[in-house]
This record gives C-alpha cells, sequence and structure tokens, in this order.
C-alpha cells in the first residue's frame, strides 16, 4: 500500500509478500496525504499486533484501564525504539464511555463495564 500510495501514479508496481501478491498495479489519482494516508491500527496483541504499530502506524487505538493502557503504550514506544522509529511519532488513543443524562443504575453500569 506505501508503495501504490507514495510512487510514481504512471509507475506500475509489483509486491509478493507472504500474505499478498500483486503484479503490475497502480493507483491514480494519488492520496492527498503525503507521504501517504496516515495509517490507523487497532488493537492490543502485545506480540504481535503492538509491534505492527510500532514499525508502521501513525496512530494507535487501544483500550482498557490505566495500567494496561500505560503498560501497551510502553511497549509500543520499545518496539518503535528498536524499529529506528521515534515513539513520538505515533499517536496514541483509546475510547471513553460517557453516560449522558440521568445516573446509571449500578446493575446496568455494572454490564457495560
Amino acid at each position: 500500500a506505501k508503495l501504490l500510495w507514495s510512487g510514481d501514479p504512471r509507475k506500475k508496481v509489483s509486491y509478493e509478500g507472504k500474505y499478498v501478491k500483486v503484479t503490475d498495479i497502480f493507483l491514480n489519482p494519488q492520496p492527498v496525504q503525503r507521504p501517504h494516508p496516515p495509517i490507523l491500527i487497532g488493537g492490543g496483541g502485545e506480540q504481535l499486533s503492538l509491534r505492527v504499530v510500532a514499525r508502521h502506524a501513525d496512530i494507535w487505538n487501544g483500550n482498557g484501564d490505566d495500567d494496561t493502557l500505560r503498560r501497551k503504550i510502553g511497549l509500543i514506544d520499545e518496539y518503535a525504539r528498536g524499529y529506528g522509529r521515534d515513539p513520538g511519532e505515533i499517536t496514541k488513543s483509546t475510547n471513553v464511555c460517557l453516560w449522558v443524562g440521568d445516573r446509571m443504575p449500578d446493575e446496568a453500569f455494572a454490564m457495560i463495564t
């Protein structure tokens, strides 16, 4: 994808990886973002997913409690340095559940957390 996004739109690209093989493809028009659209990866697998995030992502979206998020961010930063990347180049994000309205009964709150 990065080859297609950042290459010459008139030049054909070929790629063969473990799971994907493409021959003589091109992308025209090219994306507006340079050098390519931001790559957002969600997930939290500490052995594989976070390594992929550290190597390729511009943005990571994860979830968990404070301690879990701190641990996973620490791993992303460590893995990124191992790939020669500045961990600060990877934006970290998470989701927050907000309740708007009357106070939710404790039993209902327990079901969604």
